[in-house]
């Protein structure tokens, strides 16, 4: 019988399925090292969420076949270790894409018209505070797309249809083929200077690393508003934070933090102009089904000799 580790839980009707094809599956206990250390030595295949796995935590995993990715972002999983061991590493493409989308254009929305300030003051008794603070209309307004991927196309997607938005993108690889709606841009400094919007769709590498930061913000729009539902790491925090008081940023929503949960001393966490979410973006109920199901039929297939449908690392 293969055991499956699921340090952090996971959708179940995932865990159903698993049990019903005769699998051990064992929820936590932690995802701490310590505890990963522990656990993952009797593990077959490991099913990884957000939590950071080591070098050492995956070198532990003496019997481990397959790591199966709840999600599309694999800076958390030391993948050239994998890659030593054999290992299937696996995604769930495309099972988060539209929840995803949604959720950054709820932030834009909620950033352009500072929703949360408009929250808190009215429970003060401050309804006068409808004269004193005024939101940002979207539609027509120009949404620069940092990466147009199948999130980043789908965020085109709904802002122009629904809004009229005028799009522009730029990403490191140009895809073959770009929408009609969406003016490509050659480098990013075009989309910081001319976007009125920014959002960001691209993985955290050591070239996106850092990448929004004082030296960007000071080539984009004064007022511009900046959206992170990709990877916390992108944004210079202390940067955008500045950028915020001093209101070359207007206002700004993110959903991932460059340590997560984020620190109390985050200079972003007592800002007024700024929409915090808890890097749920992804965690609707449809998508969690559906990123847990990829992985339940990932490690289905690794141990019943069939090629997983979204490998990134395969054995030799």
């Amino acid at each position: 019988m293969y055991k499956i580790l699921i340090p952090q839980d996971i959708h179940p009707k995932a865990k159903d399925f698993l049990l019903q094809k005769g699998y051990e599956i064992q929820v936590g206990p932690g995802f701490d090292e310590e505890t990963l250390l522990k656990e993952i030595p009797s593990a077959d295949a490991l099913i990884a969420r957000t939590a950071l796995y080591s070098e050492n935590v995956i070198k532990a995993g003496t019997k481990l076949k397959i790591i199966a990715r709840h999600g599309v972002g694999v800076d958390n999983l030391p993948l050239e270790q994998a890659k030593k061991q054999n290992l299937w590493v696996t995604i769930a493409k495309g099972a988060n894409v539209t929840s995803v989308a949604e959720h950054t254009i709820t932030l834009i929305l909620a950033a352009a018209n500072l929703l949360p300030t408009f929250h808190d003051e009215i429970r003060k008794g401050n309804f006068a505070i409808r004269n004193k603070v005024h939101g940002t209309e979207i539609s027509g307004k120009k949404l620069g797309l940092i990466g147009i991927g199948a999130i980043g196309s789908k965020v085109a997607e709904i802002a122009v249809k629904g809004f009229g938005m005028k799009i522009l993108a730029f990403d490191i690889c140009k895809p073959s083929i770009v929408p009609d709606f969406v003016e490509w841009k050659n480098t990013l400094e075009d989309v910081y200077k001319e976007a009125d919007i920014i959002t960001l769709h691209v993985p955290l590498t050591p070239e996106t690393n850092n990448l929004i930061n004082k030296n960007s913000i000071k080539l984009m729009k004064d007022g511009v508003i900046i959206v992170n539902c990709a990877r916390g790491g992108i944004v210079n925090e202390h940067d955008l934070a500045e950028a915020l008081k001093n209101g070359k940023v207007k206002s700004a929503g993110l959903d991932v933090f460059s340590k997560e949960p984020p620190e109390t001393d985050n200079p972003l966490l007592n800002l007024e102009n700024i929409v915090l979410t808890p890097h749920n973006a992804a965690l609707t109920d449809e998508a969690a089904e559906a990123m847990a199901m990829s992985c339940a039929v990932a490690v289905d297939d690794v141990f019943n000799g069939r090629t997983p449908k979204f490998p990134i690392v395969q054995p030799n």
